[in-house]
């Protein structure tokens, strides 16, 4: 179950590039984002790439690094799907963190779960989530399986 919110931060799309028009339309997006991760304020940098599917969803991955003020850096990598909404689109995302940041250490060996969404001026707003321990420290997984009306995610917790 998703209970824990790890992060919430705000940013805007800084730039788009057209990779490919083969098959299915393919754009990389830039952004920058600023916020909290566990408490510690944080910058956020990183490019997505996504497939435009039918029916107005998206395939995507990207990779960026968070900085703190103090200069330490958490990387990360993602795997992200999503539609359209209006002008702007909404994602969900899967999130690996590595860092030797003893502030952020604790995000190492955390799937993160996110919600981001996009409006028409580009500006961003993403909420975080730990998906990787239950109260009692236990490990955990949650599959996000593509059936629901919204957006198409259901969990099945193994």
């Amino acid at each position: 179950m998703l209970e824990e919110i790890i992060g919430e931060l705000r940013g805007k799309i800084t730039g788009n590039r057209v990779s490919s028009v083969e098959s299915f339309p393919e754009v990389e997006s830039s952004f920058q984002d600023m916020g909290k991760i566990l408490g510690v304020e944080v910058r956020d940098v990183g490019t997505f790439w996504h497939i435009f599917k039918e029916a107005g969803t998206f395939y995507g991955q990207g990779q960026g690094v968070l900085f703190t003020k103090d200069g330490e850096t958490v990387t990360w990598t993602a795997q992200s799907m999503g539609s359209a909404r209006g002008e702007g689109s909404e994602w969900r995302a899967s999130i690996l963190f590595d860092t030797s940041s003893k502030k952020l250490s604790r995000l190492n060996g955390i799937t993160g779960i996110a919600e981001y969404e996009i409006d028409k001026d580009g500006n961003a707003k993403e909420k975080i989530w730990n998906d990787y321990r239950n109260k009692d420290g236990e490990a955990k997984m949650t599959y996000i399986i593509a059936t629901n009306k919204k957006f198409g995610t259901k969990k099945k917790t193994k």
